[in-house]
């Protein structure tokens, strides 16, 4: 594989190390409530896919059905599992991140303030509804790994929710 490699592949290794999954299950497990750390598009997802299967880092099973197109299950390897871990000793890239509502109220100065106002609001209360999920989501079924990313997701949100509230409260008071 190219010395430089994606987050992708490792994200996606990172989830078959937890059981077989077609892209279509893995695109699932990802838009679970709980994932506010990572995303990935199935055109991301099934070109890994192929690739991880390609360099052997993944088996293919493909399952035949009598509706509907087969599908294709996908394991991870010895080897994918090798990567995995050695990617895991690793330290973590430098941190970016990607916020479309801190990039528009970053270029907001010349545009109407109750425009960017209301951008803020609606952001905020979708933030509060994604917060509510952990009101009663069940932790019981996770393991003590996906609890300490779970409480990442909350502690998130959290903070978002107080940062977006506060810059409410400011763009009120110019």
């Amino acid at each position: 594989m190219a010395r430089k490699t994606s987050r992708t592949l490792y994200a996606i290794l990172g989830l078959l190390s937890k059981g077989p999954a077609s892209g279509y299950d893995l695109k699932k497990e990802l838009e679970k409530t709980r994932y506010h750390f990572w995303n990935e598009s199935y055109g991301q997802i099934y070109p890994m896919l192929h690739r991880l299967h390609k360099e052997g880092w993944a088996e293919l099973e493909v399952v035949r059905q009598t509706t509907g197109p087969d599908r294709k299950i996908y394991s991870l390897t010895e080897t994918g599992r090798t990567h995995l871990e050695r990617w895991l000793r690793q330290p973590a890239q430098d941190f970016s991140m990607r916020d479309e509502v801190a990039l528009r109220l970053d270029l907001a100065q010349n545009a109407n303030a109750a425009l960017t106002q209301g951008m803020l609001e609606r952001e905020a209360d979708a933030c509060m509804e994604r917060l509510e999920f952990f009101e009663d989501f069940d932790e019981s079924a996770l393991g003590e790994y996906e609890r300490l990313s779970t409480a990442w997701s909350k502690a998130y949100l959290e903070a978002r929710h107080i940062w977006l509230l506060e810059s409410i409260e400011a763009l009120k008071k110019m």
